[in-house]
């Protein structure tokens, strides 16, 4: 075994390509390696048919598909071409990719002429229904030239010519979030155009896959476990995620029917989702049999059941022939207007008006012709004795209940089926829906047809796991021994007058206590404090037991909030420099911070407030104003930080950055389990969310917990909830774990912390220079700690506010520094820094220079200054990984610049990553290693000066090394040299300046006359004219590749 079996190429990527063939086994398939590709011209076709790098959309598979796809005529096909490879760079990136999806989906409109009139004609792309009819092409090593250079996509997969699917791949030991933070995300501002067809972008390193579209974030990106079936164990294996998406069984339904498109993101289903839509579909088509009861969705709060309903309802209008209608029904008017907003926000609404007013508008629309109606459970309410009219007989209404609760499974869902005797029902719910032997939701629903649970969700990252915080005994609240009759009134939705009115009078010793004034004080005093010093800030959200208590927490939190703003100018007279400016920061962030009431409006709700001495009309006004409090609070960015409710937006209400719940409401079974879910769910930088409650609502939980029976889980994939304890000791346990790795590779990390003043200051330079050497031993141990080490600070962080916190400051602090001192050998996070840390190792020889010319970055190591001798013996003496890690860092900043403006250098950082993997896997020790870093160094040292040697400037040089061939003699050479310096000349002085020049046919074809004239008289006599005609084509890509028009280039940029 080789070390190419331990590499991208030899793992991760052969793995990829040999789950492409067994995929596409059969069907018009082809892969090849296109590094070395050759471009068309006049002469000959080229490898993919590419006039140049920019091009992404293989024209000639396109015209192939289009033909066989399609009776067109060469002029038809011309013009469906013309529209799909348009240029779109003026249109946001996101809606030149929705464009495009919009034409592989519904074909190209084109107008044609046919016997002398002119008649509009749609051009099929895709052929969605039979893969046998399209073509599909796996290219590796796929270059791409954009406004500000080239680079090169590990693999694409191209349908009919299309770049669809684009994949990066990283060695198995580094973090597959290399793959984005050093590819994607600068392909994606550097090649756009590829991204205009693109339908998901996948990464991976083998081990650990993602999928994610050209919106996605990082953390948005999603691992797609399984391929066929919810009960498969499930994995994040590279095959499982291609089989999962790229097979040709499933691609095709992946791209037609679970795609959506929002204001700012693209959207794929996840694995859960597309898996699940799918089961419903088939019980869809199966419906007869199943005497219309479709089943029970049962996915988890904030995994996305809207959008699957979308994708539900899409599909089956696309791909089912019929006149269906859906029948939306949800409990609530909010959640009516929420769903209804959903389905607009991804253009999934096509009509005006399809939400019912009431009983008699519904049956107007049942007879009429549309796809989506909206409305509420409660017009199939009846009146004691009543029973409900028939409202259609029709077989083609599909009723999706959504955020069910259990007033839908008696009188209401008996009504329904009343109503539309022969339609389909399906239940949606976050919650299971099923309590023991209530047989009532099967005779509706049917069995479940998906369950994604609370714990598929965490460790999807769709949800994030909670954790519970009894604040009730240490502030010694005097609580109320809540009974059944209590739970009864305030489980109810939304307490009307006359049940707020019962819970304050005939549960008055109960309400009393929950109410008292002297409770609500310490209450609020203990949000704030708790809310000011929490370690992940993100929003938090107030819950009460009624309306009016709501707005008492308000003007309670909102006093202490002043006093503890007037406490920190108080603190800040007296604070020195260093905590001052921490002060200031918290004031600013204090006061800036915007807090609302959101509550639900009623009849003669000012006096009813004024009884009790509140004030309802400034929260009122607010409500009613111009400015939507719910959009405010969903926006992670706005100022509106902190809501209080009472049952407003405890279901159907998703806040992303909401990471905090503070409970002081008796609740119980599906009410507590909606409520709870609120903070629940993923957002980059929250790795987990609480619930501070101020009752114990743990024994509720359980019981609710104890009401359902679900298939393929348990109580913890109904919902994971522990107490905050529990993240304290783990805490405390990673903290022992690594100081006792620090003290097993000799760093006491006892002696630092309890040092002061300069005898730490001293201890900490040790430690940069020999202490964590063995940290450094390779990337593997190196990556390890890092990883660690920013688990503990958050894990540390996420506990705040805690006491019990204070015990451990000083060695987060310490872990800070080491991570710290590991990030300054990095020239990357900070040039000015590294060159002083480099001091000793490099005896003060590494100097910033300015750029003698204007290409490359403003500061540039200079490794001609380098003493390398020096380095060697400094090396010889103390053996130390962080000598090692500086001068590889150095070497990796170095080769990234001089690549970027001349990429024949290749064969060094190629002859770098080399090293690297040989050390990395044991092959070579420590001192051999260090060695052929300097030899490597002193190669490259000659070759940053090169140019001087040759008489050129840089930028002349990187032409130079494209135009000259092996073996010239001395006065050859001088003559390739001039013919570089004239060509260069003439063009940055004429086509090159032109605005845009490489999308306009006319000003390329003048460059490459030009290139042609200059080489046919400039190039020596010994190249042929096979040598001639290469050299033309590769100096035009040189400069197409670098030169953008305008006088910007590559080695213009500063």
């Amino acid at each position: 075994m080789s070390r190419y079996d331990w590499t991208e190429d030899g793992i991760v990527k052969k793995a990829a390509i040999e789950t492409f063939e067994k995929m596409f086994k059969g069907l018009n398939y082809s892969y090849l390696d296109v590094e070395n590709e050759v471009f068309k011209t006049e002469n000959q076709e080229g490898t993919l048919g590419r006039e140049t790098k920019a091009e992404v959309v293989l024209t000639n598979k396109l015209s192939k598909a289009i033909q066989n796809l399609n009776e067109v005529t060469e002029q038809e096909i011309k013009l469906a071409i013309q529209d799909m490879i348009k240029d779109r760079s003026r249109l946001s990136a996101l809606k030149a990719n929705k464009e495009v999806y919009d034409l592989l989906k519904n074909g190209v409109k084109i107008t044609t002429k046919k016997d002398g009139k002119y008649i509009p004609k749609t051009i099929k792309i895709i052929d969605f229904n039979e893969p046998k009819n399209n073509e599909y092409f796996l290219a590796s090593e796929y270059w791409v030239s954009g406004e500000y250079g080239k680079k090169r996509a590990d693999l694409v997969l191209f349908i009919n010519g299309i770049p669809l699917i684009t994949m990066e791949l990283k060695r198995s030991r580094l973090p597959v979030r290399d793959a984005f933070d050093n590819n994607i995300s600068d392909y994606l501002d550097t090649i756009p155009q590829l991204f205009w067809y693109n339908i998901f972008i996948l990464i991976s390193n083998g081990k650990d896959t993602k999928v994610g579209t050209i919106t996605s974030q990082f953390e948005e990106y999603f691992h797609w476990k399984k391929v066929k079936s919810e009960n498969e164990k499930g994995d994040t294996i590279i095959d499982t995620a291609l089989k999962g998406t790229c097979h040709p069984e499933r691609i095709f339904d992946l791209i037609e029917n679970f795609i959506l498109y929002e204001t700012k993101r693209k959207l794929i289903a996840k694995y859960h989702q597309f898996i699940g839509v799918n089961n419903l579909v088939n019980a869809f088509q199966n419906k007869k049999n199943l005497k219309g009861k479709l089943g029970v969705f049962w996915h988890t709060q904030r995994s996305g059941k809207t959008n699957s309903m979308v994708f539900f309802t899409q599909k089956i209008l696309r791909k089912h022939p019929g006149n269906y209608t859906f029948l939306l029904v949800t409990d609530r008017q909010s959640l009516d207007s929420q769903i209804y907003q959903d389905f607009s926000l991804v253009n999934a609404i096509t009509e005006q008006e399809t939400q019912a007013t009431d009983r008699k508008d519904l049956k107007k629309l049942l007879k009429e012709d549309h796809r989506l109606i909206f409305t509420l459970i409660q017009k199939f309410g009846t009146k004691k004795g009543e029973k409900y009219p028939l409202l259609s007989e029709r077989d083609d209404i599909v009723v999706i209940t959504d955020e069910a609760h259990r007033t839908q499974y008696d009188i209401f869902a008996i009504n329904m089926r009343t109503a539309l005797p022969n339609a389909s029902f399906v239940g949606f719910t976050g919650t299971p829906l099923m309590a023991k032997g209530n047989e009532k939701t099967k005779q509706v629903f049917g069995d479940y047809v998906s369950v994604y649970n609370f714990k598929d969700a965490i460790d999807d990252n769709v949800t994030v796991p909670l954790f519970y915080e009894n604040r009730s005994d240490p502030l010694q609240l005097h609580n109320p021994k809540i009974n059944e009759e209590m739970y009864n009134i305030i489980d109810e939705a939304d307490l009307n007058p006359e049940q707020e009115k019962k819970l304050s009078n005939e549960l008055s010793k109960g309400y009393y206590l929950l109410t008292r004034e002297d409770r609500l004080e310490k209450v609020a005093k203990d949000i704030v404090d708790h809310n000011v010093n929490k370690g992940y800030q993100g929003k938090s959200m107030v819950l009460s037991v009624d309306r009016f208590t709501t707005v008492k927490m308000y003007d309670k939190v909102q006093k202490y909030w002043k006093e503890h703003i007037k406490s920190l100018k108080s603190k800040l007279k007296t604070a020195k420099y260093g905590e001052s400016e921490k002060i200031k920061d918290k004031i600013s962030e204090m006061e800036k911070t915007d807090m609302a009431v959101i509550i639900s409006k009623s009849q003669n709700e000012i006096k009813q407030f004024q009884k009790v001495n509140l004030d309802i009309t400034k929260h009122r006004k607010r409500l009613e104003g111009p400015e939507n409090l719910k959009d405010k609070f969903k926006d992670e960015n706005d100022s509106l930080q902190i809501v209080f409710v009472c049952h407003m937006l405890l279901t159907g209400f998703n806040v992303r950055s909401l990471s905090t719940l503070y409970i002081d409401k008796p609740m119980k079974n599906h009410t507590l389990m909606q409520a709870i879910s609120r903070p629940a769910t993923f957002i980059p930088g929250k790795a987990r969310a609480f619930l501070v409650s101020y009752l114990d609502i743990f024994k509720p939980l359980k019981d609710a917990l104890s009401l359902y029976s679900v298939p393929r889980t348990t109580s913890e994939g109904i919902f994971s909830l522990q107490e905050k304890d529990v993240l304290i000791k783990e805490l405390a346990k990673k903290i022992k774990d690594m100081n006792d790795y620090l003290n097993s590779i000799s760093i006491n990390y006892w002696k630092i912390i309890s040092a002061k003043g300069s005898e730490k200051l001293r201890l900490l330079s040790q430690l940069e220079e020999r202490g964590i050497s063995p940290i450094l031993k390779n990337d593997e141990t190196k990556n390890l700690f890092i990883k660690n080490s920013n688990y503990l600070i958050k894990l540390f962080n996420d506990c705040k506010p805690d006491k019990r916190l204070s015990e451990y400051i000083d060695y987060i602090a310490l872990y800070e520094e080491i991570l710290h001192t590991i990030k300054s050998l990095d020239p990357k996070v900070n040039i000015s820094s590294v060159l002083e840390d480099l001091k000793d190792v490099l005896d003060k020889s590494i100097m910033v220079k300015e750029p003698e010319a204007s290409y490359g970055k403003s500061n540039l190591i200079d490794l001609s200054k380098i003493n390398f001798d020096a380095i060697k013996q400094t090396f010889k003496k103390r053996k130390s990984n962080v000598d090692v890690e500086r001068l590889k860092n150095v070497i990796s900043f170095k080769l990234a610049d001089m690549i970027k403006i001349n990429n024949t250098r290749t064969n060094y950082l190629e002859k770098f990553q080399s090293l690297i993997d040989d050390y990395n896997l044991g092959s070579l020790d420590q001192e051999f290693f260090f060695d052929e870093l300097v030899k490597l160094s002193k190669e490259l040292s000659k070759e940053e000066i090169r140019h001087k040697t040759e008489g050129l400037s840089e930028e002349e040089l990187a032409l130079f090394d494209k135009l000259k061939k092996p073996k010239l003699t001395k006065s050859d050479k001088e003559e390739v040299k001039k013919c570089a310096k004239q060509l260069l000349y003439k063009l940055k002085h004429d086509g090159l300046s032109a605005v845009d020049w490489r999308k306009k046919p006319q000003t390329k074809a003048k460059v490459m006359v030009e290139i042609k004239m200059e080489l046919e008289t400039g190039l020596p006599e010994s190249y042929t004219d096979e040598e001639y005609g290469v050299k033309c084509e590769t100096a035009f890509q040189h400069f197409f590749d670098n030169y953008w028009g305008e006088g910007q280039s590559i080695f213009a940029l500063g």
